[in-house]
């Protein structure tokens, strides 16, 4: 038997591209933000394993984690290290750095 990579949606693949650059962008870990998006520690972590999701319930945590992007938005001055990266991340969902944000 061999292992091989489930075979994911293209709107779960985009969702988990999303969650990821959070992650990488805050340093949040996968079980903390899967709690606040699913209500579950492991839900992210069962979607990269193939495992289904209704649709609402994938629509509500993106709506989440928009929130939550555009939250770590308004922190970018207060972390100017990570300005840069962030400015990146927030490119991803289509968002602009803050007035003032340094190039």
């Amino acid at each position: 038997m061999t292992d091989t990579a489930p075979t994911l949606s293209p709107t779960v693949a985009a969702f988990l591209g999303r969650c990821e650059a959070y992650r990488q962008m805050t340093g949040r870990t996968d079980v903390w933000l899967s709690k606040h998006l699913l209500d579950d520690t492991n839900g992210l972590k069962r979607l990269r394993e193939g495992k289904d999701i209704f649709v609402t319930r994938l629509e509500r945590a993106g709506a989440k984690l928009t929130t939550l992007a555009e939250e770590a938005k308004a922190k970018l001055d207060q972390e100017p290290a990570r300005k840069r990266e962030a400015k990146a991340v927030l490119a991803d969902y289509g968002l602009a750095p803050p007035e003032g944000a340094a190039e």
